[in-house]
């Protein structure tokens, strides 16, 4: 994957289950900056060793209070918001470079559909 696009990966991490390294494992094949906003005192900085990447322990009520905590801190146009709990795939990634090279400068939302997979069949609600 290309390392040049104008993105930053926002995981807010809320669940109190170690979702976290899991999610990162996932993410090591794509090069854009990471910040990890989270509200888990317990939790030790996850991105040792990462320059380009930040953690923030920031107290909230709610996943979105931690995305606009994460979105405060970004410093490119363009912020891909996702949960400790879920993971990238390689279409996914794809079809977000895709969207940044041929719209460079919008200042729309996007919008995935979310697939919840477990034991390989996809469910119709989510497992929490």
């Amino acid at each position: 994957m290309s390392a040049d696009i104008p993105l930053t990966l926002i995981i807010a991490d809320y669940s109190q289950q170690d979702s976290i390294a899991d999610c990162l494992q996932n993410l090591n094949s794509w090069s854009p900056p990471k910040i990890i906003v989270s509200n888990n005192s317990h939790l030790e900085d996850p991105l040792c060793g990462d320059s380009a990447s930040k953690f923030i322990l920031h107290k909230s009520n709610s996943i979105y209070q931690l995305w606009k905590r994460g979105i405060k801190e970004s410093k490119t146009h363009w912020n891909l918001l996702i949960t400790s709990n879920e993971i990238v795939t390689g279409q996914l990634k794809g079809a977000v470079e895709n969207q940044i090279k041929n719209i460079p400068a919008t200042k729309k939302l996007y919008k995935f559909k979310k697939k919840v997979i477990f034991l390989k069949k996809v469910l119709k609600y989510p497992l929490e």
